[in-house]
């Protein structure tokens, strides 16, 4: 989730190396750093990057000799830039109760998505705390009040946090004695 740049070094101790190029997937022409022709140059390297913009795609690089033996090398570009986003709602939608009270115990939902190129790989929705636990819903029981926390990460490691509202909940009727 952060901009990189990539480097190839090429080296041939025998003819000395002819050309160092590389290739995005999706281009169809190769970028050529020719060499001098002498066979003084025994090593190279080639930088490609900063990759700072949402891609999935390959690099490979080939160098070339001065006998006409190649090598091919290849690896994924994979960035991930957008953070996920996350919501809770509750059920019912709002509080069923006076004053801000639920009289009913409400089911809370984690709701995420994510737009960039990877997934959503972890999340989690906690009352009092900010951890990954899988859960995509929560039972608020009979409180006060409690805040809960969602949290959402993409497999580039982009994080979002969400909140409730303090949600209170008082599923207890009062009791009424007489004399």
């Amino acid at each position: 989730n952060n901009a990189f740049k990539i480097t190839s070094t090429a080296t041939d101790k025998t003819s000395g190396l002819a050309s160092h190029d590389y290739k995005h997937s999706d281009e169809s022409s190769w970028t050529t750093k020719s060499l001098s022709s002498s066979s003084t140059v025994k090593s190279d390297k080639i930088e490609t990057g900063p990759y700072k913009t949402e891609m999935n795609k390959s690099i490979t690089f080939r160098t070339y000799d001065r006998a006409g033996n190649y090598t091919d090398a290849s690896t994924n570009i994979r960035v991930d830039i957008t953070s996920p986003s996350c919501s809770i709602t509750t059920k019912p939608g709002s509080p069923d109760g006076n004053n801000g009270w639920y009289k009913t115990n409400p089911t809370l939902t984690l709701n995420y998505s994510d737009s960039g190129p990877s997934k959503i790989s972890d999340y989690g929705l906690n009352a009092g705390s900010k951890s990954y636990n899988k859960k995509t819903t929560g039972s608020q029981g009979e409180t006060t009040g409690i805040t809960w926390y969602g949290i959402v990460k993409d497999g580039a490691g982009n994080t979002a946090t969400c909140s409730s509202n303090t949600i209170k909940v008082d599923t207890t009727p009062p009791i009424i004695s007489l004399t």
